[in-house]
């Protein structure tokens, strides 16, 4: 391939891809201009799934346990670490 072509391509593969953004891009403003009254607010929050109270405790004890497990796990870690050092020096 001569330099003459790779520059065409170069300048196809610019042009394709300013085209697929122009595309993908939202020019209706006022869909956004909705999401943000009262209206979009409350239709979104429609779309929510919340968490069971059930639920939401089994996600925190998970995460809570999870945390001490780890805690626990670098306390061992680091206390064998400092026990080794100290033997050596």
């Amino acid at each position: 391939m001569d330099i003459k072509t790779l520059r065409q391509n170069k300048k196809i593969r610019k042009a394709e891809k300013k085209q697929f953004i122009e595309e993908s891009y939202d020019n209706d403003p006022l869909k956004f201009r909705d999401w943000f009254s009262v209206k979009g607010i409350r239709s979104e929050l429609k779309n929510v799934s919340w968490l069971s109270l059930s639920d939401l405790f089994k996600a925190s004890a998970t995460v809570i346990g999870f945390s001490l497990f780890m805690m626990l796990f670098f306390f061992v870690g680091d206390t064998a670490i400092a026990e080794i050092l100290k033997s050596l020096f």
